[in-house]
């Protein structure tokens, strides 16, 4: 009973030690992700090659090409954002944009994004 019970113990903190790992793993890239310093307008919306892409005039500029900024169309809510950048582009209004400045995933000279926000 007493070897059940220490194994039982050993393993059951080896699972939370390999649970909190892959947690700091995961929260440290997410660490990087932030909003774009300045809102702006959208100057352009298409789809191109399984991917959506949007150029505004957000000033961040991480991939050559200011303003510029792309997503799969696999990604969750990808048609959703698609929908956003269009309704921004047709009213005028302005959008700010998540991505990650630390390591970008440059495509079209544009920064891959995973949330977009529209501004009244």
């Amino acid at each position: 009973m007493y070897i059940r019970k220490n194994c039982s113990l050993f393993l059951n903190s080896t699972i939370i030690k390999i649970c909190f790992v892959v947690c700091l793993m995961l929260a440290s890239t997410a660490i990087y992700a932030r909003w774009s310093l300045t809102s702006g307008f959208v100057n352009q919306v298409y789809a191109h090659k399984e991917n959506y892409v949007v150029e505004s005039s957000i000033t961040d500029n991480t991939c050559g090409h200011a303003g510029k900024f792309y997503w799969l169309t696999t990604d969750p809510e990808a048609k959703e954002m698609y929908a956003m950048a269009l309704l921004a582009l047709s009213t005028g209004k302005k959008i700010a944009v998540v991505y990650n400045e630390t390591s970008p995933q440059c495509l079209y000279s544009g920064d891959r994004i995973t949330h977009m926000v529209i501004y009244r």
